[in-house]
């Protein structure tokens, strides 16, 4: 219990509520003879002051005020929330019992949820410096075509979305091929050979501050897996990107009639190349993956190894290197995901280009 005096000093001397009752409820329990007694007593006495005395009276009259002041200052006895005693709680009329603050109720923390990452899941698109690519997540598919096939895992790791360009080519090489004379910018960088290729991306890595891939030793060229720069997709790559998580001879489905939608091939193309990005992508969100220009890929052209299954980067020789993708020429059974071509490394020709690649989380 508190005891609150409105005038500091006066202490506990003031408490009445020791000998007389603290409120009117507390006077229920009395006898109603005691109570008239109890106020009679002091009134009479009073009246017979004022009727002996003048003074008397004038002093009856100044206690009046005096009274009413003191009402208003008189000592309040609070008892603080959960210390009340009950006896004396029951008595208390309504409003002047103090207000119990109800528990604070905690809300709980909705649950994580395993449905909702913390970062984006790829695939998705990113804006390369130069180049817009598409981080693709790792996995195991099924690659080959319908008769002769194997599973194969691969790493995370980002494409371009389209296959490279004139206008960006153009940017980073001084001579670009002739064949190309005044042609659109959007159009793909044709008519280049695969070391052209593979020159392109070092270049390209140098010019946005990445450690190049490739370097030209005594029996040819060798690539640095372990570098962030750009560099040409190997074979599975390839195909693992094209398909998509598909399993079906186009990734568009079982219809090659649908090739019109998704392709620039002989039958649409007017046998030349195409602004990329034209026709729809895949479903992992890659542009021109049938038809168009052939892609170089990394690998050397050979029979699969069995063994090989865990990112393949193919045979150590070879004299032609792999070719994916068909292009502006052909028939649909060529846009087919598992169909291979080839190409010497040296060669160029008018419905080959390229796309490159760099390792998962590199991107920036």
């Amino acid at each position: 219990m508190m005891i609150r005096d409105p005038k500091p000093g006066v202490g506990l001397r003031r408490l009445r509520g020791l000998f007389l009752p603290r409120s009117v409820a507390d006077l229920d329990p009395w006898p109603t003879p005691l109570l008239l007694l109890l106020g009679l007593i002091p009134a009479a006495g009073l009246a017979w002051l004022a009727s002996r005395s003048l003074v008397a009276t004038v002093l009856l009259v100044l206690l009046i005020p005096v009274a009413a002041i003191w009402q208003g200052r008189r000592i309040r006895v609070v008892w603080e929330p959960g210390t009340i005693p009950a006896e004396v709680e029951e008595t208390q009329p309504e409003r002047y019992r103090p207000a119990i603050p109800e528990p604070a109720v905690e809300t709980p923390e909705p649950p994580e949820s395993s449905d909702i990452p913390s970062e984006p899941q790829p695939p998705y698109p990113v804006q390369d410096q130069l180049i817009e690519m598409i981080e693709l997540p790792g996995g195991t598919f099924r690659t080959g075509n319908e008769w002769l096939h194997r599973e194969v895992s691969i790493q995370p790791f980002a494409m371009a979305r389209t296959p490279v360009t004139r206008g960006l080519y153009r940017s980073l090489v001084k001579a670009p091929p002739k064949a190309w004379k005044s042609g659109r910018d959007e159009l793909p960088a044709n008519s280049v050979s695969w070391e052209d290729a593979v020159c392109f991306c070092n270049t390209l890595s140098e010019r946005s501050g990445h450690r190049i891939c490739y370097r030209e030793s005594g029996t040819g060229w060798v690539c640095d897996w372990e570098a962030d720069g750009y560099r040409l997709p190997t074979e599975a790559e390839w195909e693992y990107a094209c398909r998509a998580g598909t399993q079906t001879p186009w990734f568009w489905g079982e219809q090659k009639e649908d090739a019109v939608h998704f392709a620039w091939f002989a039958d649409n193309s007017s046998i030349k190349p195409h602004p990329v990005g034209e026709k729809k992508p895949n479903p992992w969100g890659l542009y021109d993956m049938a038809g168009n220009v052939w892609e170089w890929c990394w690998d050397w052209y050979a029979t699969y190894d069995p063994r090989d299954l865990d990112n393949p980067e193919g045979p150590a020789e070879g004299e032609s290197r792999v070719l994916r993708g068909g292009s502006f020429g052909v028939v649909p059974r060529s846009l087919r995901s598992a169909r291979r071509g080839r190409f010497e490394p040296v060669g160029l020709n008018f419905d080959i280009g390229f796309r490159c690649v760099r390792g998962s989380g590199q991107l920036g």
